[in-house]
């Protein structure tokens, strides 16, 4: 992972599909995943998702699941200074749409299914930004080029 966390959420794993680890405490051994894919479908209690090399993965989902999305919301600062910032806004599972890019990390005991302990569906990409940024730039040639011909 290199940069840290250059990108936030989008640059966080980047590179990465998925981590592993384990963990034994006094009540056992628990593998514990963090996995980076696109949904495929979901449900109340579960959600369907391909990794990048295409490996499909579900997990179960439970009352514990946590689902967190991410919107841009207006803030005001103390000093009266206004800027927008991504807040986390809980969801439904079932509200996942397919095609979002998610990070889920969930457990298993004993071997037995993985079972979401979060979900975080990450902040679509600003589409278009490039194309209205090419848009606003020709707008303002067109007006300097336009104030050259009126002026001579």
């Amino acid at each position: 992972m290199r940069g840290g966390m250059g990108g936030g959420i989008r640059g966080l794993y980047a590179d990465v599909e998925r981590a592993e680890r384990t963990v034994q405490t006094a009540d056992g051994i628990t593998t514990v995943r963090t996995e980076q894919g696109v949904v495929d479908s979901a449900a109340a209690d579960s959600l369907s998702f391909s990794l990048a090399s295409g490996e499909a993965v579900t997990v179960v989902i439970d009352e514990d699941t946590s689902v967190v999305t991410f919107e841009e919301s207006e803030f005001t600062n103390r000093r009266g200074m206004t800027r927008m910032r991504m807040a986390p806004t809980e969801v439904e599972a079932a509200e996942i749409e397919a095609g979002a890019e998610v990070i889920v990390t969930s457990d298993s005991e004993d071997d037995s299914d993985f079972v979401a302990a979060r979900i975080v569906i990450k902040p679509a990409e600003a589409e278009g930004v490039d194309e209205a940024d090419e848009a606003d730039e020709a707008a303002a040639d067109e007006a300097v080029e336009e104030a050259a011909t009126t002026d001579a």
